[in-house]
């Protein structure tokens, strides 16, 4: 009996090599790839644009894949393969999580937080404890890796 999974990723050939070698360490097989790749143009016409002919073009693009698998779920060790995915998946949400909550103020917030110095305050604060959220976490996210990596390598001996 198969089952399927469907995983959108960015049209990027590195990342969906990437992507491919993870799901298939845990026994998936790709089936299908489907590209899609579109341009959406708006154009605004504001205040007297519409006698003096001014006006803005805004284009968005849209460019991911949508990567379709499937596997035999009475594939040999299916439980542990399952399991072992599951935990591999979760430590990478986490890591995703304490990834995007780090970085450094912009240019703008910097100026803000100059002119208006009580909001800047706060917000430098933020930043901050954000930043030794991070760091007290790095440790917690290097064990997540090493333990992906410990993951990969029990589940290709698997399957």
């Amino acid at each position: 009996m198969l089952e399927t999974k469907v995983v959108q990723v960015a049209n990027n050939p590195d990342i969906l090599n990437r992507t491919n070698e993870i799901w298939g360490s845990f026994g998936w097989n790709v089936s299908n790839v489907q590209v899609t790749h579109s341009q959406n143009t708006k154009t605004y016409t504001s205040g007297f644009g519409h006698w003096t002919g001014d006006s803005t073009v805004e284009t968005t693009t849209i460019n991911y894949a949508t990567v379709t698998y499937q596997r035999e779920k009475n594939m040999e060790n299916y439980e542990r393969v399952v399991e072992l995915e599951n935990e591999y998946a979760a430590m990478e949400t986490f890591i995703n999580q304490v990834s995007k909550k780090r970085g450094r103020p912009s240019l703008l917030a910097i100026i803000f937080m100059i002119i208006i110095y009580p909001v800047g305050i706060l917000y430098l604060a933020y930043r901050i404890a954000m930043m030794v959220y991070y760091l007290v976490n790095i440790p917690k996210i290097k064990k997540n890796r090493e333990r992906q990596k410990a993951i990969l390598a029990e589940v290709s001996s698997l399957t």
